[in-house]
């Protein structure tokens, strides 16, 4: 009850009693129409208990709308897209029944396979609501809805016909009687289009159909035609039997109900839980801009959907969130719950006294107002919608229209789907697979190697060529990545191939033929001698790799990352390259390491007599992050990894940042700015450091400064060289 009360000023009570009773109003004049189209042709005699059950659906989907909504001032109510594939099913009921079953029995074989619908609808926006799945619907092709929405304007626009006239479509609709009972109708259409087009006011469907029911009554009036008249000829909707439009239900009544029927209609009816969804999504963000306001989306689909399990056990229609009126609501400041059910009982007091007054509504303005309905989705979709989407797109839309008026609604969504799916495999092999394509001699590992190894890489890199994949391979886009290898195996201004590095980690998933595709770049790379390295994969590409055939060290190398198959493509042309010093550091004496390192080589007893040696084994921490950075290191030999603990991520193995080999000096940008550590610094072997301490440092500035500035000038150096490894980096990543 506090819901209904707070926030609720005696100010706001006039626009809220307003806008309910328009929203009342116009929600009558809609379903009405609704009822009359769907309980058309050999389902007339039934109009009225349907036009019944229309009004009582939009009173049940009012008011828990408006109870249960998260933006109270929402309207709730009845909805075109699904009330034009009831009418469609309806129609196929009545005519599978027809000249078998007494009209009963098919009003009552109807009424369930809505009412059925209807509650399955409200069970599947109430799931997805509770488990917060609305997003999974707006997986729908965009063109697939604006198709369906501008099918489901060409079905209201004929339904609309048949509401004015019992004729079939053809010719026969032209000829003066016909044309007399549809083309009002189709002219009242038009000008409410029109006139919609340039206000879309909330009093001006109903104040048009008020007009154009007093001009009709007016103009037969003036022509001598009298209400039984317009009745008995059927230009009006009643006569309705004596009473109100509701009728007493009862369990026995499910006994007529032709159920084998309604499970033909299954695939028809199985439709509109998945397009209503969508509907109502579509409407709730909508309505989101529209106010400025946040909408709780997961709670609209749960309101929606108990309402539509409630309007379906009644054997109503779905309805959920409307958007204009509501939108209107907070124009005006009527945000109250009360609006929606001054709405809703509108709605009841039609539903019980407004037999009478219904009975004098015009079919002409009725159909007129159905097929206004049909012409703004045809409008919106087929006129506007040229300018704005793509031609692919846009011709997706047209085939569904067209095949919704040549075959039919489910056969039309069908077609739609598989034009929409053709589409994205087209418009998704155009996608670059390469994320991008990099040479070993700009491109490095983290490892931060010797100067003379360093300028060895940049002249034998680009032996090592990097393709970094990214998004989903499948045939449509795995050839791009056998066009790249093939370009570069027949590049003449760059030396022979040795490794082709394949980084998987932006692949978000493959398919089967790129066990296809690795088969033919197998036999690409196999009799040049070239290794394939795989980094990055999932679990699944391993096993995809695995049939094609490729086995560990036959030309191919399966690593965890990136960095690491750069790291092991580096060392093996190091290792390979007889130019190349490759003896080990561990080797040479600590004098001879300090001497390759400092410019005055004489320096070297100076410098010991301030460092202290320490032995390190493989796996010991030599810094901590967040410690004191007390002591400068030199590596003398062994490796060292600075790493990140990724605490965010349990279970995954550190982040390296930067390994280090002999002749290094380590921990350095800590010690000169005084910040605390800011990575862990392991020994992946045994290794031998020689400490130099914040003190030790001061003593040499202060009583040998030749040998601090000779010390600082090293640093400088090594700074640099890092920053010029870390700008290749940049410039080959960027381009």
């Amino acid at each position: 009850m506090n819901k209904l009360v707070d926030g609720n000023r005696p100010s706001h009570f006039l626009p809220i009693l307003t806008n309910g009773l328009v929203a009342g109003l116009l929600e009558i004049v809609v379903v009405v129409s609704f009822g009359a189209l769907v309980f058309s042709g050999g389902l007339s005699p039934s109009m009225g208990h349907g036009i019944g059950l229309t009004l009582l659906a939009a009173a049940i989907n009012l008011a828990f709308i408006a109870l249960l909504t998260s933006l109270p001032g929402t309207i709730g109510g009845s909805q075109d897209l699904p009330a034009v594939i009831f009418a469609g099913v309806a129609a196929s009921i009545a005519q599978s029944l027809a000249g078998s079953a007494p009209s009963e029995e098919i009003f009552f074989t109807v009424v369930a396979a809505i009412g059925i619908t209807t509650m399955a609808t409200g069970a599947c926006l109430l799931a997805l609501g509770h488990y917060r799945l609305g997003r999974l619907v707006r997986f729908l092709p965009y063109p697939v809805m604006g198709g369906m929405l501008a099918g489901t304007g060409w079905l209201l626009s004929v339904g609309a016909i048949s509401t004015m006239t019992d004729a079939p479509l053809g010719l026969s609709l032209f000829q003066g009687d016909e044309l007399l009972r549809w083309l009002p109708g189709a002219l009242f259409a038009v000008a409410l289009l029109w006139s919609y087009e340039r206000s879309a006011h909330a009093m001006l469907i109903p104040g048009m159909v008020l007009g154009g029911v007093l001009l009709f009554h007016t103009v037969m009036l003036m022509a001598g035609i009298d209400v039984a008249e317009m009745s008995a000829q059927g230009w009006l909707l009643g006569p309705f039997e004596e009473g109100s439009l509701w009728r007493d239900w009862s369990l026995g009544d499910l006994a007529q109900v032709h159920w084998w029927t309604i499970v033909e209609q299954g695939a028809t009816l199985a439709t509109i839980p998945v397009l209503s969804a969508v509907a109502l999504l579509l409407n709730a963000t909508g309505l989101e801009v529209a106010v400025e306001r946040d909408v709780d989306l997961d709670r609209e689909l749960k309101s929606a959907g108990v309402a539509n399990l409630f309007t379906g056990a009644a054997g109503g229609y779905i309805g959920f969130q409307e958007l204009a009126i509501s939108a209107m609501n907070y124009r005006v400041g009527a945000t109250s719950r009360w609006t929606g059910l001054v709405a809703a009982l509108v709605c009841v007091a039609a539903l019980f006294e407004g037999a009478p007054l219904m009975s004098l509504f015009p079919r002409a303005v009725l159909g007129g107002l159905l097929m206004f309905l049909g012409l703004s989705f045809l409008f919106e979709w087929v006129w506007r919608s040229r300018l704005t989407l793509p031609r692919s797109d846009y011709a997706v839309v047209i085939v569904i229209l067209l095949s919704t008026a040549l075959l039919g609604f489910l056969e039309a969504v069908a077609i739609g789907l598989a034009l929409a799916a053709v589409l994205f495999v087209v418009h998704y092999s155009r996608v670059d697979v390469l994320r991008q394509t990099l040479s070993g001699a700009n491109f490095h590992s983290r490892v931060i190697r010797a100067p003379s190894q360093r300028e060895a890489l940049r002249k034998l890199g680009d032996a090592i060529c990097v393709l970094r994949l990214q998004g989903y391979l499948f045939f449509g886009t795995a050839t791009r990545l056998l066009e790249q290898v093939r370009r570069r195996l027949n590049a003449s201004d760059l030396p022979a191939m040795r490794f082709a590095v394949l980084d998987f980690h932006h692949v978000t998933g493959v398919d089967t033929t790129i066990t296809l595709t690795f088969k033919k770049l197998s036999k690409l790379t196999k009799p040049r001698q070239i290794t394939l390295v795989v980094t990055g994969a999932s679990a699944t590409v391993i096993a995809q790799l695995a049939r094609a055939g490729l086995r560990e060290g036959e030309g191919y190398h399966l690593l965890s990352n990136l960095d690491s198959g750069l790291e092991w493509c580096e060392s093996q042309l190091l290792d390979d390259t007889p130019e190349i010093q490759a003896r080990q550091d561990a080797d040479m004496p600590v004098r001879e390491v300090l001497a390759n390192m400092l410019s005055h080589p004489n320096l070297v007893e100076c410098l010991l007599n301030y460092l202290q040696r320490e032995d390190l084994m493989a796996g010991q921490r030599l810094m901590r992050r967040g410690e004191s950075p007390d002591n400068l290191y030199v590596l003398i030999s062994g490796q060292l990894t600075a790493q990140h603990e990724q605490t965010d991520a349990p279970g995954r193995e550190p982040l390296r940042l930067s390994t280090q080999r002999g002749a290094q000096v380590v921990g350095e940008i800590g010690f000169y700015l005084g910040q605390p550590r800011s990575a862990d610094v392991i020994a992946d072997e045994p290794s031998v450091v020689y400490r130099l301490s914040a003190e030790a440092l001061r003593r040499m500035e202060l009583h040998d400064p030749q040998l601090a500035s000779e010390l600082h000038r090293l640093i400088v150096r090594q700074l640099a060289g890092r920053v010029t490894h870390l700008t290749d980096a940049v410039s080959a990543l960027a381009r």
